[in-house]
Formats: C-alpha cells, sequence, structure tokens
C-alpha cells in the first residue's frame, strides 16, 4: 500500500495595498501572543526594545500565553490579532477549518537537543519510558515525535508514553526529579544538564529535520483587512533579526535576554549562541503554490500539498492526491530507506470527509490511525467526533 500524513499548510501570497482602508480598519493596539519564554522570541522582545514597532507605526502589545494550542484557539477567536508560534498547532486548527494564515517563518528546522535521565545511555533505552513535553499537538510535541522517528523509534509500537508536563523550565526540572525519563530542550537548557552528567542522545540541530518552528500567523480576515499593519509587523520583526545578527549589537541583544528570561551572564551568552544557529538568517515566506519555489522546496511542497487539498471531492480526488503526495515527499528530498527509520517528510491521508475506500494503492480511514497517538491526540483536540 502506498504510504501517504496528513499534516498540511495553509500558506498564501500578500497583496500590500489599500493603505488607507487598512488604516481605517486595524486594531489601535495590535496583541502580538508567544508561547514560549526562550531565546527564540529574542526577535519580537528586540522590536519592542529597540522600538521597532513604532517606528513602522504599528502600536502593539506583546503577551505570553503558556501553549501553542490555547494561543491558536485564542487567534481563531480573535482574542489576539498576531501569533509567534510555531507551525504545528496551526495546522491542527486549519485541519479543521480555521482561517488561519502562517505569513513567515524564522526558525525551519528542529533545533532542540533530546536530553534524558542519568543511565539512559543510547535512544533504544528510551522503550517504555516517559517523555516529556510541553503540550499535546504543539512545537515541542512535535520535535519529540521527529526526535524519535530519527532514532527508529514509535510510541506505540515501543511503549514510549509522551505527557505534558509543562514548559523547558518545567521539563529540565522535571527531568532531575525523575518524573520524566528524557524530553527536547533548547541548547541554554540541555548545556546545563549535559554539565551535571544528563546525557544528551541527539543535537536535533545538527540533523537538519525541517520543520515550522517558530513563525508569524494571523487569520485570513485579519490579513485582508489591515494588509498594512501585516507589512509592518513583519518589516519590524526583519530589522529586529537583522539587528541581532549585528555582532556590534550583541551586548544589547544579551541584555534583552536578561531581562525577559532573568537569566545570568552565561545563560544569556548560550541562549545568544541558540538565536544565531536557530533562527535562519532570511525567513522563509508562506505563498500559495506559484510562488514558493524561492522560499525553498519544503514550503513550496507544502504549498503544493494545500492546493491539491483545495481541488473537489470525490473518489477520483483521494487517489489523485495520493499521486500527488508522493511528487511531493520527492520534490521534499524523501528517499527510500527502511520502515519507521527517518525520513526528510512523510505524507499520510488518514480520513476524506466521509469516505470509505479501499483499492491495492489506498485505504481510507487509514487502517493503523487508531494505532498511533501521535495522531489521535490531536485528532481529538481538533475534530472528536472523527475519533476512531
Amino acid at each position: 500500500m502506498r504510504r501517504c500524513v496528513a499534516f498540511f499548510f495553509v500558506v498564501l501570497g500578500l497583496s500590500i495595498s489599500e493603505k488607507a482602508l487598512d488604516a481605517a480598519s486595524a486594531p489601535a493596539r495590535t496583541i502580538i501572543a508567544h508561547a514560549a519564554v526562550n531565546a527564540r522570541v529574542l526577535p519580537l522582545w528586540a522590536a519592542k526594545e529597540q522600538g521597532f514597532f513604532s517606528k513602522y507605526g504599528v502600536p502593539s502589545e506583546m503577551i505570553f500565553i503558556r501553549q501553542a494550542p490555547t494561543l491558536v484557539a485564542a487567534l481563531t477567536s480573535g482574542d489576539i490579532q498576531i501569533g509567534y508560534t510555531g507551525g504545528t498547532a496551526v495546522l491542527g486548527a486549519a485541519a479543521s477549518g480555521s482561517d488561519l494564515k502562517m505569513l513567515a517563518a524564522f526558525t525551519n528546522r528542529v533545533t532542540y537537543d533530546v536530553v534524558a535521565r542519568r543511565g539512559i545511555k543510547t535512544p533504544e533505552d528510551l522503550r517504555g519510558k516517559i517523555f516529556g513535553v510541553q503540550s499535546i499537538g504543539g512545537t515541542v510535541w512535535m520535535g519529540a515525535i521527529l526526535a524519535l522517528e530519527h532514532f527508529g523509534l514509535d510510541p506505540n509500537r515501543d511503549k514510549i508514553s509522551l505527557i505534558a508536563a509543562g514548559d523547558q523550565s518545567v521539563l529540565a526540572q522535571a527531568l532531575v526529579t525523575g518524573t520524566i525519563d528524557a524530553t527536547v530542550l533548547d541548547g541554554v537548557m540541555s548545556r546545563t544538564l549535559r554539565e551535571n552528567g544528563y546525557p544528551i542522545l541527539a543535537e536535533l540541530g545538527k540533523l537538519n529535520i525541517p520543520i515550522s518552528s517558530v513563525g508569524i500567523v494571523a487569520k485570513g480576515s485579519f490579513i485582508e483587512k489591515n494588509p498594512q499593519t501585516i507589512e509592518n509587523i513583519l518589516k519590524a520583526l526583519l530589522e529586529s533579526e537583522a539587528f541581532i545578527f549585528g555582532p556590534s549589537n550583541k551586548s544589547k541583544a544579551l541584555v534583552i535576554l536578561k531581562k525577559y528570561l532573568r537569566i545570568s551572564d552565561q545563560e544569556a551568552e548560550e541562549g545568544y549562541k541558540d538565536v544565531i544557529t536557530g533562527i535562519d538568517r532570511k525567513p522563509a515566506e508562506a505563498r500559495r503554490a506559484g510562488g514558493c519555489a524561492k522560499a525553498g522546496r519544503g514550503w513550496r511542497g507544502l504549498a503544493l500539498l494545500s492546493e491539491a487539498l483545495d481541488q473537489g471531492r470525490g473518489i477520483k480526488q483521494p487517489v489523485r492526491l495520493v499521486d500527488q503526495l508522493l511528487d511531493i515527499e520527492r520534490d521534499m528530498g524523501r528517499t527510500a530507506g527502511p520502515r519507521y527509520g527517518p525520513r526528510a517528510i512523510d505524507l499520510d491521508i488518514l480520513l476524506y470527509n466521509s469516505l470509505a475506500l479501499a483499492t491495492a494503492d489506498l485505504t481510507i480511514p487509514h487502517p493503523r490511525m487508531a494505532e498511533r497517538p501521535f495522531v489521535l491526540a490531536p485528532l481529538a483536540e481538533i475534530a472528536p467526533a472523527l475519533m476512531p
């Protein structure tokens, strides 16, 4: 049977125009929310501290919402206008019909380290253990899933329990107290644990595993009504990123990190290293198919997938979609390899409306979706009525 995962980005092209209409409809203050407190939020903090939002005429207020799924819910309801978050929870919301669009991605690969408690020496030792994440369906959770996939491990088959324990500081503490056996952490957290004898099973940042880790998200309706606001927010963040990468600005960036993370000078240095190595110097632009090739093959493939999913319905469509998905996998660099082994991308059709289909090449619903917790957990959150 052809293997094809129900992951897809809803991406778009922006047309910046009608400034007068934008000024009339834009909120007096734009609320920008982030779902993590780590060094990769530095571009957002620096944009505020250095006055880049004010420079481009975007009065803004930054708030912290502890989990990405909660942030996405606030975006969907209109309580906030802009999200600075990963793409995983956005995918789930888009799959359930939400009008969320990812405008740009500042980090497009997994940058976490896989850290385990003392006594665990190899990835194989994770079988039957507890793996802590921030929230089910969030970016840290997806980082954990991709890490296990890289190791050739399957949470269901290998009886690895994924539990939501809290943000990175809580995850690090849970590892120390023995509440969890392993987790994924940013370098600023993992280095301290390494120095205290906790094994690092993998430095995922060196493996170039693709993921939309940090980006800008907004509702399509907000984008259409406020194109100039969107453009100005992106300008402010791009200038902030250029500021961070400027060697002469390092001392100011360190001050900002210490202010928001409440960390020591040494920890700020480590966090700054994470930013410099983790954030792309040229953010990927999220566009509809046609303009995505210049943003990299990953974005081009995901845009093609989005376009394929927009096509009509009927038995012929999912069969044709299988071929398109396989083409996208090849376009994004997937090659033949061992089952459950690491791969650049893995696309499957789980469900297709209410269709039930069984052919030599395709079975819908996916025959093994009920065996996979990493499928059932987000499905239960975004579409509980579809749970098998």
